[in-house]
């Protein structure tokens, strides 16, 4: 799966220095995930949910795509 590709998102030209391209961000995501493979859907949906901002991967704000994720890996 191409997270960065589905979402449509792209990092801005100038990234500070220390900053992790958002391409490398959804791999630490996914692998988290893959290690709670054994945790109950809805368990990984809260987790996927709660680890998505802290992984970078949403807007300032934006839960939109957390929660649809979530709703994803509970079904």
């Amino acid at each position: 799966m191409d997270i960065p590709a589905f979402l449509d998102c792209r990092d801005p030209e100038k990234l500070a220095d220390k900053a992790e391209p958002f391409g490398i961000r959804p791999d630490g995501w996914l692998d988290l995930m893959a290690q709670a493979a054994d945790l109950h859907p809805i368990t990984r949906a809260c987790m996927g949910f709660h680890l998505w901002s802290l992984a970078g991967l949403g807007q300032q704000g934006d839960r939109m795509e957390a929660a649809a994720t979530a709703v994803r890996i509970a079904q």
